[in-house]
């Protein structure tokens, strides 16, 4: 037995009746226990039998004061018409004290004075739930979900955290209320009555908020607080960083596949554009050379016709520097006119101008149309076999 028993059994009967004078725990009174709990209907009943035989005033003719005896039996019937009425029972248990405390930080120096400290705060605020859907398989009792420990599965712990969150209390704080009920009916008019209620309402509201406020700082607080909540938001945040630090470099590597096919394609464009102007250059430098070929050709052109076929009106210089520089842009039509005319032979110039005439309309027609005729190359090639016949003036 232990050593409160022990002392309680120590005790007379009078500082018992002493006790129940000096508070008004009806539990207590009518043999139910020191704190609320939920009880049945003949509990009550039966409890209060006991105390009618204890206590009534007919059963009391020696021992206390008359007026001692008159209030223990008075609070005897109260305890009985409060507790056998579920709704004035919800009202005296909520006025009943409670401990409200929320264990700290500063205390909850390891895991496991964790799971105590708020295992046990938890179990003290489920006695104000109305629902119990958690059936706790030690004692077979429907309860509020537990807290557990190291080794629940976050589904239970997501579930209890979800719970206490919606936690749906049955506490009601009427007992704060400025007014009490006597009170309001012994208003002046209807007025004041409607003042009284108001200043009651706000009272219960004010006493409510704070009390929704506490159970917000609970589970906020245990949440926070929690080594499995700590351990899965910082695996969480891992994988949260993991998949930004993958998308960073998806993106990384896409943006540099775009880079490399942008670098490309512009390396690509930079070398057509050094190949265009390249081949633009050598194209520039072939019609330079061209220039220089024709007017060495065009040169030595009017030189024979002014050595072999001398004041002809037809094959002068004035033909060289016209009729022959718009018609030929190609210096190998020339060098053909040139190699045709050094390899006739000296005579007189109508008759030199008569042989050169249609030499000059072949190859004219062959720069104008050369799929009708055989490679100028190898024509040119023929034109070099004949005789060259020096004329009086020397060819440069």
């Amino acid at each position: 037995m232990s050593e409160i028993a022990v002392a309680r059994r120590a005790r007379s009967k009078s500082d018992v009746e002493l006790d129940l004078l000096t508070n008004d725990n009806y539990y207590q009174l009518l043999g139910l226990g020191h704190v609320f709990r939920d009880v049945t209907e003949s509990e009550v009943i039966a409890g209060y039998k006991k105390a009618a035989v204890l206590y009534h005033p007919d059963k009391r003719s020696r021992g206390r004061k008359a007026e001692d005896v008159r209030v223990l039996w008075l609070k005897v019937q109260r305890g009985y018409e409060t507790l056998l009425d579920p709704k004035t029972k919800q009202r005296y248990d909520s006025s009943l004290p409670a401990d409200d405390e929320i264990p700290t930080k500063e205390e909850c120096v390891d895991d496991e004075t964790f799971y105590r400290l708020f295992d046990a705060c938890f179990r003290r605020n489920g006695v104000f739930s109305n629902k119990f859907p958690f059936l706790d398989p030690v004692d077979n009792v429907k309860k509020c979900p537990l807290l557990g420990n190291a080794d629940t599965p976050m589904a239970e712990v997501n579930a209890f955290y979800k719970f206490w969150t919606n936690f749906d209390s049955w506490r009601v704080f009427d007992h704060f209320a400025k007014n009490s009920i006597e009170a309001i009916k012994q208003a002046h008019d209807r007025h004041q009555k409607r003042k009284m209620e108001k200043e009651n309402a706000t009272e219960v509201k004010t006493h409510a908020t704070k009390e929704h406020k506490r159970m917000i700082e609970l589970v906020e607080r245990a949440r926070k607080l929690d080594p499995r909540i700590r351990a899965g938001e910082a695996a969480a945040l891992e994988a949260k960083q993991a998949t930004k630090n993958a998308a960073a470099n998806k993106k990384n590597e896409e943006k540099a596949k775009l880079m490399a096919a942008k670098n490309a394609l512009q390396k690509e464009e930079d070398d057509k554009k050094a190949a265009e102007k390249a081949a633009d250059e050598a194209a520039r430098e072939l019609v330079k050379q061209e220039a220089k070929l024709l007017a060495v050709q065009f040169k030595a052109l009017k030189e024979l016709c002014e050595g072999k076929m001398a004041g002809s009106k037809t094959y002068d210089k004035y033909w060289v520097e016209g009729s022959c520089k718009r018609t030929f842009r190609k210096s190998i039509y020339a060098q053909m006119l040139v190699k045709k005319l050094e390899c006739m032979a000296l005579g007189a110039t109508t008759d030199l101008e008569a042989l050169f005439t249609p030499i000059v309309e072949d190859i004219t027609a062959r720069q104008s149309d050369p799929s009708k005729f055989e490679a100028p190359e190898e024509y040119y090639a023929e034109c070099c076999k004949g005789t060259v016949v020096e004329c009086e003036k020397k060819v440069v």
